[in-house]
């Protein structure tokens, strides 16, 4: 399994945010919208701001999660350190 996560290849359930299962129901590429959220707020945290503050810098700028909500603190972490570990 770690192999194939680490080639990009789906190995079933949930597709990270940032990511969609390509036609090919195999590969994940990256999914343009997410990631420029991905980089908002890893923009963002570079700055210094705070989970918080930095959830509340998103949804002024309109992102919000795959099921249209706003972002919390904790959805920004999980964004962090998921892109931290690829």
């Amino acid at each position: 399994m770690q192999h194939k996560r680490a080639r990009l290849e789906y190995t079933g359930g949930h597709v990270r945010y940032g990511y969609r299962v390509a036609g090919d129901g195999v590969s994940l590429v990256p999914d343009d919208a997410e990631q420029e959220v991905i980089s908002a707020a890893l923009e963002y945290r570079a700055e210094g701001l705070s989970l918080r503050r930095t959830a509340e810098r998103l949804e002024q700028r309109g992102f919000v999660t795959r099921r249209g909500r706003r972002f919390s603190a904790k959805a920004v972490r999980t964004l962090v350190k998921q892109s931290e570990n690829t």
